[in-house]
């Protein structure tokens, strides 16, 4: 990584400020004032403490992504992007390091040689494409790592061969135009969530419901991959979704269900004013109210 002399105050010894004026583009006094309230409100003595500038980089959309033990600074390779990077030297000092597209942003141009404790990572602008033969690579690598029954999720494409996901991937499209399919069956088009240049989740849209369906899985079911858990990522997809769903459904509802032991999915689809219609032992029956019924 390369290095590039940065301090924005003579505030020497706020290196949480300074990290986060960077990451969030914001003026280093407003920074400064939004990191101690947030001390005060979570009686925490001082903004360095963890929870203080964990819960202020939430709040702007950067999320922990891993937690080293023996890595230092300069032996990371993070690659394009806007990253936290909260190290130590073993020995009682810590300190916070923003990096963006691989330059270090620091007053020290030292701190290549300290320890890694946990790396954060901005999220880029969430969006949905339709499952393509320009980004078959990706989408081959997300869909065969996705467990055949990944809590209620089947996935017919567990462990795929990349020769044999060709055919699938046309399948998929040909679906999403009514072709090629199986009886009982209705038109359905995947979708793949994306964070910058990496797939994050994916999405399935059913275009109207058949009598499977209505007693079923309804009109979306969809997978937010393990690390991006608890992000966010699940309730913005999902929204977007539901906006794709307004040009195709006829219904005057969307219709999903979940699982009872999965109580963040549960919460995603209520986030998007979702409200639980019927369930029985095992799922909650969940029904969206559209927005341009009518």
């Amino acid at each position: 990584m390369k290095f590039e002399y940065y301090n924005p105050s003579d505030d020497k010894r706020s290196c949480v400020v300074r990290t986060m004026t960077k990451l969030t583009g914001k003026d280093y006094d407003t920074v400064k004032s939004e990191l101690a309230f947030l001390a005060k409100k979570l009686n925490c003595e001082t903004y360095n403490d963890e929870r203080v500038f964990g819960d202020y980089m939430k709040s702007h959309g950067i999320f922990k992504i891993k937690e080293y033990s023996d890595t230092k600074v300069g032996e990371l390779e993070l690659g394009k992007g806007t990253y936290c990077v909260y190290t130590t030297d073993k020995n009682g000092f810590y300190h916070l390091i923003p990096v963006v597209d691989d330059v270090i942003y620091d007053r020290r141009d030292d701190s290549r040689e300290l320890y890694v404790i946990a790396v954060y990572k901005k999220r880029e602008t969430l969006y949905l494409k339709p499952a393509n033969y320009e980004d078959i690579e990706k989408e081959w690598l997300f869909q065969r790592d996705i467990l055949a029954d990944a809590n209620s999720f089947i996935n017919d494409y567990y462990n795929i061969s990349r020769e044999d996901f060709d055919s699938a991937l046309d399948t998929m499209i040909a679906q999403s135009e009514g072709k090629d399919l199986p009886d009982g069956y209705v038109p359905q088009t995947v979708y793949y969530l994306w964070d910058g240049d990496a797939i994050v989740g994916t999405f399935h849209l059913r275009h109207y419901l058949c009598e499977s369906l209505i007693n079923g899985s309804g009109h979306i079911g969809y997978y937010i991959a393990p690390e991006f858990r608890g992000k966010g990522c699940g309730t913005e997809g999902l929204r977007m979704v539901i906006e794709e769903a307004e040009k195709t459904v006829p219904e005057d509802e969307i219709y999903l269900r979940v699982n009872k032991d999965n109580p963040a999915s549960l919460k995603v689809m209520l986030n998007n004013g979702g409200y639980i219609h019927h369930e029985d032992e095992i799922k909650y029956y969940v029904r969206i109210k559209r927005r341009n019924h009518g």
